[in-house]
């Protein structure tokens, strides 16, 4: 799950949820598998690329379910921690996840995810 979130996976600080997006029906399905088993509730969204004409689809974890998440996963891509940073929701919360998450990466400006 660290893997596939790092990599087409998003938080949106201002809400908060997590995000993975996928173009493969199949992979969705599965992602909401996996989130149900951990006892997440998944949402699917399907979108229509205009540009490429083919369908995308993101798995959402909302509020309460997106920080139980970052907390589990913990995205080790500097990408990610930086958008978990200055969420709307407890800022306690965010600051303890943030120190785990810091304590065991070290400095997490570390620019290998272009």
């Amino acid at each position: 799950m660290r893997g596939y979130f790092d990599g087409d996976g998003h938080f949106d600080k201002f809400s908060p949820r997590a995000d993975i997006t996928t173009i493969s029906e199949k992979m969705a399905y599965q992602l909401i598998f996996l989130h149900e088993t951990f006892g997440y509730k998944p949402r699917l969204f399907r979108y229509d690329d205009k540009r490429s004409r083919k369908p995308r689809f993101t798995v959402r974890l909302n509020k309460e379910d997106a920080l139980r998440f970052i907390e589990m996963v913990r995205p080790r891509n500097p990408i990610r921690l930086k958008n978990v940073i200055g969420a709307a929701a407890d800022r306690t919360r965010i600051s303890t996840i943030l120190s785990s998450l810091h304590q065991n990466l070290g400095d997490p400006k570390v620019e290998s995810y272009h």
